[in-house]
């Protein structure tokens, strides 16, 4: 939604649900889109201001300052070989230590300090002798000191991967967390997880260590994790990470292997078994080598961001959720990846091609599936980044898959087939025909009868069953699925070997990203959430206002992105106070808002399942027909939610060559909000809820599991015919391309008591 919608009490309620059915109304996190058990540790580095980093984890691990106590600190005794001011002459003195700082660290003269600001040859000595800026009364031979550079201490910086982060100057900034930060230490098992943003200016560094189990680095552009589960083990990545902009990393520690992972791709494993080491100094930025400041080196120069610590493994849907944002509410960020709220598994092959560099495009999945990117260029893409081809021998070549049912990608086509003269080929086995621009599978007859355009953006996705059966085969594009012709078996389809195709004039031509594939069908359900994450297609909330005239074009504003804004017509429509912000009221004769057919076809739903909901307010029992939604003229194909003539909720379709069929839920009181949905199981029955408790349900009459599309206007308040005219208030007016659960629908009503967290 465009802005918070509170209740009418004063009591705000979070409510944080992961629903067993997969349903998700308010994914609320701390930073991580992971489903399981939150971070035991986690630093985003907010704080803007002030010395201490704050574990927002709720565990209070870690809140220490940051520091820059330094390079050249060597924690050694020294022998005083002269001691008359301001003169001393130390063992390991060095011209280097010309303008750093000498601390004593025991001894009378503990805690005092003085600038290095020039050497001497002390008489009969051939080391050099150190002269301090200021004399340090009471220092005696045999005692500890140190010595370091205020270069600066590390710094937060405005331009983080979400907001703030940690900047490091590679020299001698870090982040002290104690002698036994806790985060690890109730680690007592052999399950582990650390992911971070890193945006490094060199290719060497620490990013986090403790003395006693871990060092996460890069080295040498390549992450590296050095785990104690029993004795040290190292394993290095194969990925580069590149210079100067972010990149997601994350080492998992299962009991059996430890795994890096490079933006949410698999990168190189170790086999590795044991419960983890001991505790020991822990710190950001470098590492200490034993103690508090023992013998520092590997500072890291750059950026870090969003440092979690996991007590357990990480799965890799997980991982890719932390590196995937998008869709939860999030302190700092938000993150979304391939989380399934429908409980299917993850896909056997993901290509997200964010690598925006080289040529080999990573698999997201875990399973290694990584692709050969010949000529195709790297752009900016749907999500991120993806790859473009020119139509002239661009391909991505990935090992033969055999078991896919359903294909997923994002493309952006830029010239039709028919130009080139040839077939334009999205995957090796799935192409475009230069006859007729329509979809076909390689080795069949099979056609799909959807027609492009050029230059948008699309979400396809191809479903196909067992390949002995026939009629099996699906196209959903933008979520919403279109028929097929089915002239052949499936049985030749042939398997993925490459996205694109390898001959000239057979290539894709435009932009592809996210390409996704399963070894089952997805159901319309996932494939809607594949597509926009469940929201709605038409979303009218209507909190534009709460008072005045809503007479105008365009104003009532589509909330879902997807465009499909309705315009305010009739004589008296005008802004009210709604279940939720405002609403609109309706007079009953001449007042509705017209949503017009959208030319993306978001709002015709083919032989798809639909969901359709709204608050509506009757100030009277009519006796008549009052439409809520419709989008169908009279006795002719489309869809509605009304108020019949016996004042029962009623849910109503006619499918092309199917009859008017109404489904009659039960009498809404007058005086009082109540919340309507009709869900449409395209496969099953139309279902009628009214205040989130089902109603009533049918099966289909003859047909009216046909197509609904059609090109009649979506009105909100009337009928599309003219008639039906609705009197009295509507607000939150909602169309879903897919069936909503019963789940979903109590949470839609549910919502009047809590924060209304967006769509």
């Amino acid at each position: 939604m465009n802005k918070t919608k509170l209740a009418t009490s004063i009591t705000v309620v979070f409510m944080l649900c992961f629903l067993s059915t997969g349903s998700v109304f308010a994914e609320f996190i701390l930073g991580s889109g992971a489903k399981g058990a939150a971070p035991v540790a986690y630093w985003d580095f907010e704080e803007t201001s002030g010395t201490t980093v704050y574990d927002k984890s709720g565990n209070n691990h870690g809140s220490r300052s940051w520091g820059d106590y330094g390079t050249a600190d060597t924690g050694t005794t020294t022998t005083i070989v002269k001691e008359t001011a301001p003169d001393w002459q130390l063992s390991y003195s060095n011209d280097y230590y010309n303008g750093w700082t000498f601390e004593a660290t025991s001894g009378p003269a503990q805690g005092q300090t003085a600038t290095v600001t020039d050497f001497v040859v002390a008489s009969g000595q051939n080391d050099k002798s150190i002269y301090l800026s200021a004399a340090l009364t009471g220092f005696a031979a045999g005692h500890n000191y140190h010595i370091y550079k205020n270069t600066g201490m590390a710094t937060l910086s405005a331009s983080g991967k979400y907001g703030s982060a940690m900047k490091f100057d590679g020299y001698d900034d870090y982040v002290n967390l104690g002698s036994a930060a806790p985060a690890l230490s109730e680690i007592s098992g052999n399950k582990l997880t650390i992911t971070a943003w890193v945006y490094p200016e060199s290719g060497t560094g620490t990013i986090i260590t403790k003395n006693g189990p871990l060092h996460i680095r890069l080295t040498g552009n390549r992450l590296y994790a050095a785990i104690l589960a029993p004795g040290w083990q190292n394993v290095t990545g194969n990925i580069n990470i590149p210079l100067n902009q972010w990149t997601h990393v994350a080492v998992v520690y299962d009991g059996s292997y430890t795994r890096l992972y490079v933006n949410g791709v698999f990168d190189n494993s170790m086999a590795q078994s044991g419960n983890l080491g001991g505790d020991g100094w822990t710190q950001i930025g470098r590492n200490n080598n034993g103690g508090a400041n023992g013998n520092p080196t590997d500072y890291f120069k750059g950026l870090i961001d969003e440092l979690k610590i996991y007590n357990r493994a990480l799965t890799v849907d997980e991982i890719n959720m932390e590196y995937d944002s998008g869709s939860s509410v999030h302190l700092g960020s938000s993150s979304s990846g391939t989380y399934d709220p429908w409980g299917g598994n993850p896909p056997i092959a993901w290509w997200s091609f964010d690598e925006n560099s080289g040529t080999i495009a990573y698999d997201r999945s875990g399973n290694s599936n990584n692709g050969t990117v010949s000529n195709a260029a790297w752009a900016h893409g749907k999500h991120g980044n993806a790859l473009s081809f020119d139509g002239d021998g661009d391909y991505v070549s990935v090992s033969s898959i055999s078991t896919a049912r359903t294909q997923e990608a994002w493309v952006y086509i830029t010239e039709q087939a028919s130009v080139k003269g040839d077939r334009n080929y999205l995957f090796s086995n799935f192409y475009q025909h230069y006859a007729n621009n329509y979809f076909y599978f390689e080795g069949t007859a099979d056609l799909i009868n959807w027609l492009p355009s050029i230059n948008t953006w699309y979400h396809l996705a191809l479903t196909y069953t067992d390949p002995a059966n026939t009629n099996t085969a699906k196209l959903y594009v933008n979520g919403v699925p279109y028929n097929v012709t089915q002239q052949s078996s499936l049985h030749d389809i042939d398997p993925i070997t490459s996205i694109s195709f390898s001959l000239a004039n057979n290539a894709f031509k435009g932009l592809i990203d996210d390409v996704r594939i399963y070894d089952y069908v997805r159901t319309p359900a996932q494939i809607a959430w594949d597509y926009n994450k469940g929201k709605p297609v038409g979303h009218w909330n209507m909190d534009e206002a709460t008072s005045g005239s809503a007479v105008g074009s365009g104003n009532i504003k589509d909330s879902s992105g997807q465009g499909n804004n309705g315009s305010g017509a009739g004589s008296n429509i005008a802004w009210t106070t709604g279940k939720y912000g405002g609403a609109l009221s309706f007079n009953g004769t001449s007042d509705y808002v017209n949503v017009g057919d959208p030319g993306t076809g978001a709002l015709d739903f083919g032989v798809g399942d639909f969901s359709l909901s709204a608050w509506f307010y009757l100030s009277s029992l009519p006796a008549e027909w009052k439409s809520i939604i419709n989008k169908g003229s009279a006795g002719s194909t489309g869809y509605g939610m009304e108020i019949n003539s016996s004042n029962y909720f009623t849910c109503s379709i006619q499918a092309a060559g199917g009859t008017n069929q109404h489904v009659a839920g039960s009498i809404p009181t007058t005086g009082s909000w109540h919340h309507g949905a009709c869900v449409f199981d395209r496969d099953n029955n139309i279902a009628v809820y009214l205040d989130g408790k089902q109603v009533q349900s049918s099966g289909y009459a003859s047909g009216n599991t046909n197509s609904v599309d059609t090109g009649s206007a979506f009105n909100i308040g009337r009928h599309t015919g003219g008639s039906w005219y609705f009197n009295g208030n509507i607000d939150d007016a909602r169309a879903y391309n897919y069936a909503r659960t019963a789940d979903q629908i109590k949470e839609d009503y549910n919502e009047g008591a809590s924060v209304r967290l967006g769509n």
